[in-house]
């Protein structure tokens, strides 16, 4: 089988997010709540698939980090994404 690599996985879901709303809604539908933990290593398109599910108003995303921590950078993690 084709190899599919973990960013290619974060980009297939992310898509998915924006081209299937009953996916979308199911997913929101299914978790109210959100704990991000190690916040620091998430990179842009990491955050846009949880800040997408967690959209609603009944719904929290807490996001969890320590910039001084980030140990992904050469994998796009971002500590800008803060902003």
């Amino acid at each position: 089988g084709k190899y599919l690599s973990f960013d290619r996985m974060i980009l297939l879901l992310k898509e998915s997010l924006i081209n299937n709303k009953q996916l979308l809604e199911e997913l929101q539908n299914q978790f109210q709540f959100c704990l991000l933990d190690e916040f620091q290593d998430t990179d842009r398109n990491q955050f846009q698939i949880f800040e997408t599910i967690f959209s609603k108003e009944n719904q929290v995303l807490y996001m969890i980090g320590d910039p001084k921590q980030s140990i992904y950078s050469f994998r796009g993690a971002d500590l800008r994404t803060y902003d």
